[in-house]
């Protein structure tokens, strides 16, 4: 089961990457379902829902049972993405991470809780990606870099080699 933070274009994109089971987004911009499926409220009461063949939520299950990813952009300057990923954490929900397979990446790269890298990505070696990192389409992250937590970077954009 998974979940996606979100109810905005960001979120739509990546739903064609990472097929969720529900959104979830805070109760004021709720306005419904998305794509067909459930909008939740993010609110650790509300939060894995079990929902039935007509996607209709039928009551809550363990909190092992759902894998929230948060394709949040770079709003406010990353820092709402680091918010609720935080706060999700907290309160104990199981973080996910999302590499396309069409990353070009090497073995010897780390990469941090609640991190994105969308398709045409090139990851080189050494490299570090920290916790909420979103490298979205066709980036490339040259060997010996380091991006600290909760950076978003653009579409095609080189970092060249050792960037911290």
């Amino acid at each position: 089961m998974i979940g996606i933070f979100g109810n905005g274009e960001i979120a739509k994109v990546f739903a064609h990457y990472q097929t969720p089971t529900f959104f979830t987004v805070d109760k004021e911009f709720n306005t419904g379902p998305l794509l067909g499926l459930p909008v939740v409220d993010f609110d650790k009461d509300k939060l894995y829902p079990q929902i039935d063949e007509n996607g209709i939520i039928l009551n809550t299950v363990s909190p092992s049972a759902a894998l929230f990813l948060f394709p949040i952009s770079y709003t406010k300057l990353n820092s709402l993405r680091k918010e609720k990923l935080l706060q999700a954490k907290e309160w104990g929900l199981n973080i996910g991470s999302y590499i396309d397979t069409t990353v070009k990446r090497f073995y010897n790269i780390a990469v941090g809780e609640g991190s994105i890298v969308l398709d045409g990505c090139t990851i080189n070696p050494l490299v570090q990606l920290g916790k909420g990192v979103i490298c979205w389409s066709n980036a490339h992250v040259g060997h010996s870099s380091i991006l600290e937590d909760f950076v978003w970077v653009p579409l095609m954009l080189l970092f060249v080699v050792n960037v911290q």
